[in-house]
């Protein structure tokens, strides 16, 4: 199920899917890193989600495409422990071969291995504050005529806002640590840009 949400909303109430467990996802632009829960207990009334949970979620969520039983089936709360002991991040895993045992019925903790962590060095940046879409990923800064060194980032893609710009940077990481790294600059979605009564307007007309 997919639902379109106003800016600013920050909670619905939604029907239980007849499941052991579910997990939840919630993307505040739109597309990259979400934030992440799960429901995992009968007794559970609510679901709270985490942006540190975000990349473990999205990656039962795509796996629940096609093989939603087994993923409603996981253990959530062991395998989201079983992720934190190897990156208390939660987002430098190597995710295809964690699926694939998922998928298999064949989960365990060895399972979890920790994903290459890649140093990427841009240069002709336009200048100013870069701020990351994820804490486990640090914001920065560009200047004019230097070249940006980061260090430690993940594989997948990972995204940074130029806000006085109105310009994204995304980054492209692969998983294979002898594939090269690409990254492009992209403008901002303008409804990132819009303000509550904006977004309204657009959606309903004036009134």
């Amino acid at each position: 199920m997919k639902i379109n949400l106003p800016i600013g909303v920050r909670e619905i109430t939604i029907n239980r899917p007849k499941l052991h467990s579910f997990v939840c996802a919630a993307y505040p632009l739109g597309e990259g890193i979400p934030f992440g829960g799960a429901y995992v207990l009968p007794q559970q009334k609510s679901v709270e989600l985490h942006l540190q949970e975000g990349p473990l979620v999205e990656a039962l969520l795509h796996t629940s495409k096609k093989w939603s039983r087994v993923v409603s089936q996981v253990n959530y709360n062991q395998l989201k422990e079983l992720v934190k002991n190897v990156d208390h991040t939660m987002i430098a895993l190597q995710w295809n071969a964690l699926v694939k045992d998922i998928v298999d019925g064949k989960l365990k903790e060895s399972s979890v291995k920790a994903g290459n962590r890649n140093k990427v060095v841009i240069e002709e940046l336009p200048p100013g504050k870069w701020v990351s879409e994820t804490d486990a990923v640090p914001s920065f800064t560009a200047f004019m005529d230097h070249e940006v060194t980061m260090e430690n980032l993940p594989s997948g893609m990972i995204r940074f806002l130029h806000v006085e710009q109105n310009m994204e940077l995304r980054i492209i990481v692969p998983e294979e640590s002898n594939e090269e790294v690409f990254w492009h600059i992209t403008t901002v979605d303008p409804l990132l840009l819009l303000s509550d009564s904006l977004y309204y307007e657009l959606l309903y007309g004036r009134k």
